[in-house]
């Protein structure tokens, strides 16, 4: 197909012509949106993944300066600033549309606002002052560290109004419960040795209370060996 010319001789498109480009744009415009939204959805998870390593780095310097033992139920509070010194290492990116105060900030006197909202929670069955625990936690005690979660995606308590009420501990309940909110249905943990890896939701939920897994994820079986 031939371009019109102008009087002054200039070509020109004709309105067919026009039409079929911009068909064109929108096709691979709608090609590229699926594309660009997982890439972003992978970037955010990444993201997560450095945020549990600082916060491994910044409980593992909190235990070198209180003889060997984890914060307790409110673990945010004493991390910021002194181990950890970016408060937006408390949140997850792809947390912050889940539930109000996801969204990390800082209150007047510069401490984090929300520190039992943020999108990580506390392995409920390790976690300090648990029913039955030590009222400590000391790293030395973990039997099986590199496969005993300590931190991971939170979402807290789903029967709250509104949802998402007290994310810093998490179990596989639904008022401590965890957030598979990556790719995959995949939930991010940081583990008692510091290392940082994913598993899918449904498994961390089962791992629980799975005979098999009661030494295992969560490691249901306090230190002195008396079971919940």
């Amino acid at each position: 197909m031939q371009k019109k010319e102008t009087p002054s001789g200039k070509k020109v498109f004709t309105l067919i012509e026009l039409l079929v480009t911009i068909s064109i744009i929108v096709i691979l415009v709608s090609m590229l949106l699926p594309a660009l939204s997982k890439a972003r959805e992978f970037a955010q998870e990444a993201k997560c993944t450095n945020n549990l390593k600082q916060i491994g780095l910044g409980l593992f310097g909190y235990s070198d300066d209180n003889n060997g033992y984890s914060p307790f139920t409110d673990w945010v509070t004493p991390l910021y600033p002194k181990y950890i010194s970016q408060y937006k290492a408390f949140e997850c990116p792809t947390s912050t549309q889940e539930a109000p105060n996801r969204t990390v900030t800082l209150n007047a006197a510069g401490a984090i606002a929300q520190p039992k909202w943020t999108g990580y929670g506390m392995n409920y069955m390790k976690m300090p002052y648990r029913s039955g625990q030590m009222p400590y936690i000391r790293f030395s005690k973990i039997v099986r560290p590199s496969i005993t979660l300590y931190i991971c995606d939170s979402f807290g308590d789903r029967t709250s109004s509104p949802p998402g009420n007290t994310s810093n501990c998490v179990s596989s309940d639904n008022i401590r419960d965890i957030a598979p909110r990556h790719p995959g249905y995949m939930v991010n943990i940081l583990y008692f040795d510091g290392h940082v890896n994913k598993l899918n939701g449904s498994f961390v939920r089962s791992a629980t209370w799975n005979a098999p897994n009661i030494r295992g994820l969560w490691d249901m079986v306090t230190d002195s060996g008396i079971s919940f």
